[in-house]
């Protein structure tokens, strides 16, 4: 799966995930990460932590202040900042986030920047972790799915596997919610769920994509899955229709060729024919042949003349 991190980092999600990693400059660190965050800064990750994300949230103002504000910045910022108080192993609630101890002091160092836009808030989120990581999961499914849909890479032997795996994963978070949401309609990770259901189903795209278990096994196994691949990638396409309708032509007419040839006077004709053309190409040869050496004859009488003008020369030559 390592190869596979290049061939997905041109989605949306990955993207923006990878530029809030960029590691923090030390000549922009920010003061508020110097303020009473007792919770917060209980954890050794927490200067790394407040030094990106007080940068994050700048470079995201310094970009809506052209722009205008944009929902979206904010939400990927939203999950990036739990996903690395989870990584990182803050003090979060398993069980339910928003009663963990440092949403008091993650609510005070955000809103040093939502002032600003106070459209953005901390999303207080009502949910296990686990079911944090699954709805996040899914949110980033649905930014990437108009640019998964459009680049399908069916002829690219390396990215299509890539993308395969990466959509079954998808559908393996998008039934486990599915279970749950069968008995807990209403929250925000059903609610997510549905849409994608509706309109963005992953194991739809994973059908257009024609994905093979074969073929993705193969590649998870670090094994050449070449032929499956493209195979799959031609099966239907308009190249693969015309080379099958050409080659059945092509067959069809050996076989009536073979069979007038062998059971009708057509081969008697065509007898006639090859003998009167062997006939001909007799002629043409021999023609040739005598104005070859009649040519080589008048070659040899022109370099006697010219010996000879050689010879009566060389006197004056030495001269």
């Amino acid at each position: 799966m390592e190869n596979c991190e290049n061939e997905l980092k041109s989605l949306e999600s990955f993207s923006e995930y990878a530029r809030f990693d960029i590691p923090e400059s030390s000549s922009h660190r920010s003061e508020h990460c110097q303020d009473e965050l007792t919770e917060l800064s209980s954890n050794h990750h927490f200067n790394t932590f407040c030094s990106k994300f007080t940068n994050n949230y700048t470079n995201i103002i310094y970009k809506w202040v052209p722009n205008g504000y944009n929902n979206k910045n904010c939400e990927y910022l939203n999950y990036w900042t739990y996903s690395e108080l989870i990584n990182n192993n803050f003090n979060v609630d398993e069980n339910d986030i928003s009663n963990s101890k440092i949403i008091n002091d993650m609510t005070k160092l955000w809103k040093n920047y939502s002032d600003h836009f106070p459209q953005c808030e901390l999303k207080n989120y009502k949910m296990s972790i686990e079911h944090f990581q699954h709805m996040k999961q899914l949110y980033d499914y649905s930014k990437d799915y108009s640019r998964i849909k459009a680049n399908h890479c069916l002829d690219n032997l390396q990215c299509k596997p890539c993308y395969c795996m990466h959509i079954k994963k998808v559908i393996s978070v998008f039934n486990l919610v599915k279970a749950v949401c069968q008995s807990n309609e209403g929250n925000e990770l059903c609610t997510l769920y549905s849409s994608i259901a509706e309109n963005k189903n992953p194991e739809s795209l994973l059908n257009e994509m024609q994905c093979t278990d074969e073929s993705v096994s193969r590649f998870a196994r670090g094994e050449p899955s070449g032929e499956v691949d493209l195979g799959n990638s031609l099966e239907g396409s308009p190249s693969r229709a015309g080379l099958n309708a050409g080659l059945s032509i092509l067959g069809i007419s050996v076989i009536s060729f073979f069979l007038m040839y062998k059971f009708t006077p057509f081969q008697s004709w065509l007898n006639t024919i090859t003998r009167g053309l062997n006939r001909n190409k007799y002629f043409v040869v021999k023609e040739e042949n005598n104005e070859i050496l009649s040519y080589n004859s008048e070659n040899e009488d022109a370099n006697l003349q010219n010996n000879e003008l050689n010879l009566s020369y060389n006197p004056l030559l030495n001269f």
